[in-house]
């Protein structure tokens, strides 16, 4: 696999994004490294305000869709 010329795996980009779900909404920067989204920080020119732990966190949901939901035991939910 060829990575693009243009990315450069030591230098963070920044994207201005917005963040929608349910209710929640914010503008957010993400920040990337290779093309992908590591961490959601609060868009401070925007007048929308802040970010919630949910929309930070929401960062880790475009990682691994079969993750784990709950604790689990030998391979068993652990109640």
């Amino acid at each position: 696999m060829n990575k693009p010329e243009e990315i450069e795996a030591t230098i963070a980009n920044y994207y201005a994004s917005t963040f929608l779900e349910g209710g929640e909404y914010c503008s957010v920067l993400v920040k990337t490294r290779e093309g992908r989204p590591i961490k959601i920080e609060p868009n401070n020119d925007s007048p929308l305000g802040g970010t919630t732990a949910h929309s930070e966190a929401s960062v880790l949901s475009v990682y691994d869709t079969t993750r784990l939901a709950t604790p689990t035991q030998k391979n068993k939910k652990d109640l």
